[in-house]
């Protein structure tokens, strides 16, 4: 790969991510409108596993080719990058409103489970039986989430428009996902190339551009959900993706194969 190949790969994934990322929200939002889900929860569950799918798939990829530090990485990074710049920009673009529940239940959960992975990772590793109870704890969220929110009373935006046929809503939601994750894996190939090519070190192609590369999903679709006015969506796929990198995409990797990594990812890094 050339540096000319590697700069394409990467401004063609970017434009991609915005089109696909489109794609999701209107897909996502019709969903809710038409069921009587609160956004809230379809930005948390939905969605967030969508845009969260290429930091899983980095993780254990890493993981499995002896990348343990990237793998970690990945994640600590990622969930910096979509507070500090996916939530940022969010709210640059447009004051973004934040919800009841998501101020006194989702907020303080993603808390404790970034203490959780302090904790569990103290002995600068994740077994199996951490790995498992990571991703039940997580299972367990989803579930209470989505139990919660049955028989409340949904607001519906008069000026939302719904897709005519339900067959097309999944439609909208799955190809987003998937187009997401092609996206960002088009834009991390030429940004991985890149950074190597400039000599970054494992732990920190794995803190800056891998956390970046599998976080431009978030990044996309929590602006345009912003930008049309959806905030609980915009504000429900970072905390749920945050929440699914810690619990979902750290539990599943080390219940697949146990994660050692240098002591000073979780210590230092994971601190952040």
């Amino acid at each position: 790969m050339t540096l000319i190949t590697a700069s394409i790969l990467l401004l063609s994934g970017l434009l991609l991510l915005g089109f696909t990322a489109d794609i999701l929200v209107k897909g996502s939002v019709s969903l809710a409108v038409r069921h009587g889900i609160p956004k809230s929860v379809v930005g948390l569950t939905i969605v967030a596993f969508g845009t969260s799918a290429p930091e899983l798939v980095t993780s254990i990829t890493a993981n499995f080719k002896g990348a343990p530090d990237a793998s970690v990485g990945n994640v600590i990074g990622s969930n910096l990058f979509n507070l500090l710049v996916v939530v940022g920009v969010s709210c640059l673009l447009k004051p973004v409103g934040v919800g009841k529940l998501t101020r006194i239940l989702e907020w303080p959960f993603l808390i404790l489970s970034g203490v959780l992975f302090l904790w569990l990772g103290r002995d600068s590793q994740f077994d199996r039986l951490e790995g498992l109870t990571l991703f039940t704890i997580f299972c367990a969220f989803v579930f209470f989430i989505i139990r919660m929110s049955k028989g409340k009373d949904v607001q519906v935006d008069e000026e939302i428009q719904l897709i005519p046929e339900k067959w097309k809503e999944w439609f909208f939601i799955v190809s987003g996902i998937v187009g997401l994750a092609i996206a960002a894996q088009v834009a991390l190939e030429g940004a991985v190339f890149l950074g190597k090519y400039v000599g970054m070190s494992e732990r920190l192609i794995g803190l800056t551009i891998l956390s970046v590369g599998t976080s431009l999903p978030e990044l996309a679709t929590s602006t345009v959900a912003a930008m049309r006015g959806h905030d609980e969506i915009s504000v429900g796929n970072v905390i749920g993706s945050n929440v699914m990198n810690i619990l979902a995409v750290v539990g599943a990797t080390a219940t697949i194969s146990n994660i050692d990594v240098n002591p000073i990812v979780i210590s230092h890094d994971g601190v952040w």
